[in-house]
């Protein structure tokens, strides 16, 4: 199993307990929403810099800007693109990190791909 710690550093901890460590690629980066890819690459952001992080099973790292820091969780869509938010946009990534920008303003959380093989989001209105 694998997981954000938070200080720039991505565990995994196997069935007997044994904890590896790998640092970020991207300097003060604060992992904090992970995801994984067909390929089984993991894709990572924090809220820190604007950047969005990939990362092979065996620990190598890239980094990829983005445009505006990634708020909330980051997930594999079912078109095997990454999906993210700033605070304008919702953001589609492909695996070779290409983003495309749909403007989208008042996001509070990123999408989450869902088993009905839609990306379901919620969105901060103000309704007067």
């Amino acid at each position: 199993m694998w997981f954000a710690e938070g200080i720039n550093n991505i565990g995994r901890v196997t069935p007997d307990g044994v904890i590896t460590e790998f640092p970020g690629p991207s300097a003060s980066a604060s992992p904090e929403w992970i995801t994984a890819d067909a390929d089984g690459n993991l894709w990572f952001t924090g809220p820190v810099v604007d950047k969005v992080d990939r990362m092979t099973p065996t620990g190598v790292g890239t980094a990829f800007d983005v445009e505006g820091g990634p708020l909330g969780p980051i997930t594999t869509g079912p078109d095997g693109n990454l999906w993210f938010s700033d605070s304008q946009n919702i953001v589609q990534m492909t695996t070779a990190g290409i983003a495309t920008y749909f403007p989208f303003g008042g996001l509070t959380d990123g999408p989450t791909s869902c088993p009905d093989g839609n990306l379901w989001l919620v969105a901060n209105l103000t309704i007067r």
